[in-house]
Order: C-alpha cells, then structure tokens, then sequence
C-alpha cells in the first residue's frame, strides 16, 4: 500500500445543528495529513506517482445533540484505505493518534466514519512515461509519452476537530500535536 502525500482543506457551513440549541450552529472542515514517513513505492526514473484526487467528499455533520456551550474539543484522526476503483474501502483509526475511549469521542468518531466511507477519489496511479521522438535530430528526446497508467492502492490519515466557539458548533482544521 502506498501513503499518499500532500495536505488539502475542506469546509462547509451545515446550518442549524439538532438539539443544539437557539444560535448553535455548525461548521465542518477537515485536513488531509501527509505521511512523516511516507511508505513510497519503488519507482524507476521512468515513473510517477500520482496521489489520489477527491472527487466526492460530503462532510459529517456535527453530531445532533453534542453541541453544547462550554463543550470541551473532540478531535478525531482516521486513515482511510483508498482502492484502485477510487472508493474508500475501509476506515480505520489512525495509528498516528492515540486511541481515545467514552461516549462523547465515539459519537463524533461515528459521524466521521460514516462521513468518509462514501468518499470517492480518482485513485492513487503509477504513471510510466517512455522516451519520444527526437525531433529536431540533436540526438535527444523532445518529449515524453504516457505508456502506462496503473491504479494503485493507497491511504490517506484525516483530522477532524469539532469544536463550540462563542456559541457556535464548528469542525475546524488543526494539525495534529
């Protein structure tokens, strides 16, 4: 399985949460984390990887009845295992964040799990290029071309933070610690 690179944001403003109460209102974001040491293929000089590209990827919703003024933050980190079809195959917890335990944590872990198990990416590729044509005869080539293009497996590890601001339930991007 390959770890795939890069860090991207979403957000999206979800409206009036359930059971939150008059004015609490939800925000969600999330961050692509990348790898500290990302488990990179074993490609020839002919070869690149290319990461996974989200296509589809609806945020959770804060969980109805969680916000709550004074609430403390709950941040949940996953990793999800991208197939070479583009969909999300598994979500597990990350081993880059310690497991945390009790009702409120698995309530936001929940809403996020069922949140990403329907992402869907162009999947992660190997892209093999050969040598083109030497057009202007100088004994170099001009150019490249596309040979092969091979879907590959891959992960992603995802940060979650839900939090109540002044009032206001919202899931924010934070780097993990």
């Amino acid at each position: 399985m390959i770890a795939g690179q890069g860090c991207a944001a979403k957000h999206r403003p979800s409206g009036e949460a359930a059971g939150g109460g008059p004015g609490l209102q939800g925000r969600i974001a999330y961050e692509v984390l990348p790898e500290p040491r990302p488990a990179t293929p074993v490609l020839s000089a002919r070869q690149v990887f290319m990461a996974p590209d989200p296509l589809d990827t609806p945020l959770p919703d804060y969980p109805a009845g969680a916000i709550t003024k004074g609430a403390r933050p709950v941040t949940v980190m996953v990793r999800i295992i991208i197939h070479e079809d583009g969909a999300v195959h598994q979500v597990l917890d990350s081993p880059r964040e310690q497991r945390r335990e009790g009702d409120d944590h698995v309530v936001f872990r929940q809403a996020v799990k069922e949140a990403v198990r329907n992402w869907k990416y162009r999947p992660a590729t190997i892209r093999t290029y050969a040598e083109g044509e030497d057009i202007n005869n100088d004994g170099n080539a001009d150019n490249t071309e596309l040979i092969e293009e091979k879907a590959v497996r891959t992960y992603l590890d995802l940060l979650f933070t839900f939090e109540v601001v002044n009032g206001r339930a919202r899931v924010r991007v934070a780097p993990p610690e």
